[in-house]
């Protein structure tokens, strides 16, 4: 569960990058510097539980951003790229989706591995065909007996 919630964060990260939403993308990479999902410890902490249990339970936080450097009169505050709840929210929602794609890649596996252990067999199977057809090849043949053998009581008479 950890990992799904450290991937899902790092999607969420990666989108608001991607959307020059520089406010929330700071504030983001900046808690989760501060609160990462642990690898070893107890298993709330492990399974990124009290990772989301933290955020659900931050008050909003205002984040100051400005749309002009030239400007202060567009400097604004904003609550919403600072929501912790919200982003706790949507962190669960990209969790939901992975793990949805999980279940059905997951759900391929068997037959996934039926494919290739059967392409392994067949590999195999060929490779001892070939194997078996060189050496038959590199056998001197003997040519084909064109006489009769007479002497095993066979008469033409």
């Amino acid at each position: 569960m950890g990992l799904l919630t450290d991937r899902a964060t790092r999607t969420l990260e990666h989108e608001v990058t991607d959307t020059n939403n520089s406010d929330l993308g700071s504030w983001l990479s900046l808690y989760l510097q501060e609160h990462r999902i642990p690898k070893d410890g107890n298993w709330s902490d492990v399974s990124g539980e009290n990772f989301l249990r933290t955020l659900l339970t931050r008050p909003v936080e205002e984040i100051s951003g400005s749309f002009s450097d030239e400007e202060p009169l567009f400097a604004v505050a904003s609550p919403v790229g600072g929501d912790p709840r919200g982003v706790a929210q949507r962190i669960m929602d990209y969790r939901h989706a992975i793990a949805k794609e999980w279940i059905e890649e997951l759900r391929a596996v068997p037959e996934e591995n039926k494919v290739l252990l059967s392409e392994t067999l067949m590999g195999s199977l060929g490779a001892s065909l070939n194997a078996a057809d060189a050496e038959q090849k590199q056998q001197p043949q003997a040519a084909p007996d064109d006489t009769v053998d007479d002497a095993a009581g066979g008469s033409d008479d």
